[in-house]
This record gives structure tokens, C-alpha cells and sequence, in this order.
């Protein structure tokens, strides 16, 4: 199949540009890029007004409710709409015909890296404080995130190793990455959209929806956040996307199971909350959802350039909506964006040179 996407604004961060441009796709192939592209193609789209980056890549999300309800499908769906074509897998998933983005076990980051997952035993999704005595519920203590951090972080430095941190939801956190990459420990480090989008005080508004593992922090640390993606101190964003069914999250505030779904807000929420706020720019939106996860994964893959798979999104960063429950692709709705107004739609999803997502026929491969 060829595709022309004609006068888009192509952002790369490995290039360092912002151009609009016609890209030519055969094949699966980026066969060229240039001011006016004019030839015959399966598929010509008119670009204008749209945004054209490479696809994006999550280093940590699941497919499936942990309950073993099998949502693997509506996941995937909800996946390329929100622009991913690769994940990285937590967990179990049903082994689909995955012909629609790549699927990587979550392990493949090990290959390359040291790696520390921070999950609270306890598993409360509700942080220590306030809040939860307000619900009568027990809260986490955010120092058991930072005791782990600071012993990764400890241990990468004496064995002059490579690690990995994800999800990381704390201020304390962040400042002592930022310390430990100034003393020149190999650590890259990634958080989650709620993380900078929301604080524990949400708990109040959207209940259950705001349960997530690590919990939501204090308006302290969702600050510290948004300054450690800012500052680059953050290497990428992850969504930690799960899937749980409505009948498990009814089960009332202290009780329903910990997650969020994060697919079809990822993209919306960086629009919404760290570029319409001046804290980063397109450039380092593709630093953060699809360079430096690449990387970070070890594939050839986050960058738009001639000779290269085309995975690639094609969004509009300025159409506003407000994200509806009965919108929700994914089967599952927990989601603390529901009744948010955010900004950005993804139109096409283009992975390995075919589309997979196109939001005007609202077709998924």
C-alpha cells in the first residue's frame, strides 16, 4: 500500500524539526519526504491543519482486567486510537492476530536496563493524608516510593549499571533522579499522565476512577512532576493503562481494585496540561511518547525519517472536546478524565505503513 499525507506539520525530536511537509509511504517504508510531493498513491490525505509525529510508544500499560476478564481487544482498539503502535506489556493478554501496533513483554526493557517498578504491597490507591482519613481508608505512605528509589538509585551508582525507573509520582522522587543524573548515574526515569494531570484531592470528584498504584499525590507533588517533565529530570510518559471492569470498581471507594485507563487520554492530556500551560514543547511531546521510549525499548523505531518504518500519528492539536463514558472505545471506563475538557484529536494511526486508526470513518483495522 502507498500513502501521501499531503501539508502536515512534521515534528521530529531526533532531527530537531518542525516543517510542513508531504511524506510518501510505500511499502511500509518512509520513501520520501519534501516541501511538494506529487505522485500516484493507494491513499492521499490532506494534511493541513494536522500535526504529523511518530507513533507512540508506551513502555508499561496491560491489556487485560487482572480479574481475568479478557478485554485484550477493546484495549488494543483503544490503544491505536490514542496513536500508540507499540507497547510494552504488564501482565497477561489474550494472544490476538496483533496486527494493528508492536507487542513487546514488559521484560524486553531488562535487555538494556536495570529496572524498578514501584507497586505499594498494600495496594490502597489512596495516598496518606488528608483525603483518605476523610474516606476512613487507609493511606500509603509516598516514602516507601522514595525508600525504593533512593536504594535504586544507590545501587545503580555502586555497580555502574543502567536502570530504569517507572512511574515514579513523588516531588522527593524527582529531586533525587535529578541529583543521581547530575552525579552521572545512567537512570532514565518515567510517570504516568494522572501524575501531572491530577492530586489526591481528585479522590473526592471522580472516586474510584482516581484509585490508581502509585496513588495520587498532594498539588505539591503533581507540581514537581510537571517541573520534572519540564526540566527533562522525566524521560517519558507511560500510561500503566488497566482495564477494569465497572462491576469491580463499584465496589465503593475503600474496597474497588486499584488502575486506570490511559489510551485515549495520553495524548489530549500533554496537549492539555504541559504544552497549553508553556511547560514543554511538540518537540519534546515526541521526546517524551515516542524518542525516548524507543530508546529506552532498544527498537528502530520514534523518529519520521526516509528509509524508516512508517509509524506514524496524525492528530489535530487544537479540536477540543470533553471526554464523555459513552465515548470511551475501551470496554473498560475507568478513567479520571471522564468530564475533563481536553484538547487534541488523533486522526489516523499509521503503523508499519498501513492505517490502522481513522477517526472520520471510525474504522480499526
Amino acid at each position: 500500500m502507498s500513502i501521501l499525507l499531503k501539508n502536515g506539520l512534521i515534528i521530529d525530536y531526533k532531527n530537531n524539526f518542525t516543517k510542513r511537509a508531504d511524506i510518501y509511504i510505500n511499502n511500509g517504508i518512509i520513501e520520501e519526504i519534501a516541501e511538494s510531493i506529487e505522485k500516484d498513491a493507494d491513499k492521499v490525505i490532506n494534511c493541513l491543519g494536522l500535526s504529523i509525529v511518530p507513533g507512540f510508544i508506551d513502555l508499561y500499560c496491560m491489556l487485560d482486567d487482572e480479574r481475568k476478564i479478557d478485554v485484550t481487544r477493546s484495549s488494543l482498539d483503544s490503544s491505536v486510537m490514542g496513536g500508540y503502535t507499540a507497547l510494552c506489556i504488564h501482565g497477561k493478554y489474550k494472544d490476538y492476530d496483533k496486527n494493528v501496533c508492536n507487542i513487546f513483554d514488559s521484560n524486553k526493557i531488562e535487555e538494556n536496563y536495570n529496572k524498578v517498578i514501584y507497586e505499594p504491597i498494600e495496594n490502597t490507591g489512596i495516598n496518606e493524608g488528608d483525603v483518605a482519613e476523610r474516606i476512613d481508608a487507609y493511606g500509603e505512605n509516598p516514602d516507601d516510593e522514595i525508600n525504593i528509589v533512593k536504594k535504586a538509585l544507590l545501587n545503580a551508582e555502586q555497580k555502574k549499571e543502567s536502570l530504569f525507573i517507572n512511574k515514579i509520582s513523588t516531588k522527593e522522587s524527582v529531586k533525587l533522579i535529578k541529583e543521581a543524573k547530575k552525579r552521572g548515574v545512567k537512570v532514565t526515569c518515567s510517570t504516568c499522565p494522572h501524575y501531572y494531570s491530577f492530586n489526591v484531592n481528585n479522590i473526592l470528584e471522580s472516586g474510584v476512577n482516581s484509585k490508581t498504584n502509585p496513588p495520587l499525590r498532594t498539588e505539591e507533588d503533581r507540581q514537581a512532576i510537571v517541573i520534572g517533565i519540564k526540566d527533562g529530570i522525566i524521560d517519558c510518559i507511560v500510561t500503566d493503562n488497566t482495564p477494569i471492569s465497572e462491576d469491580a470498581k463499584s465496589m465503593g471507594i475503600v474496597l474497588a481494585p486499584t488502575g486506570v485507563i490511559g489510551f485515549e487520554t495520553a495524548l489530549s492530556s500533554v496537549l492539555t496540561l504541559l504544552i497549553d500551560s508553556g511547560n514543554i514543547t511538540y518537540k519534546e511531546l515526541v521526546k517524551l511518547l515516542s524518542y525516548n521510549p524507543a530508546k529506552i525499548l532498544g527498537i528502530d523505531r520514534g523518529t519520521i525519517e526516509v528509509g524508516k518504518i512508517a509509524d506514524l500519528v496524525v492528530f489535530d492539536p487544537v479540536r477540543e472536546f470533553v471526554f464523555a463514558k459513552e465515548k470511551i472505545v475501551s470496554s473498560s471506563k475507568n478513567s479520571p478524565f471522564i468530564g475533563r475538557r481536553l484538547k487534541g484529536h488523533v486522526k489516523y494511526t499509521i503503523y508499519n505503513g498501513e492505517i490502522v486508526y481513522e477517526r472520520n470513518k471510525r474504522t480499526i483495522k
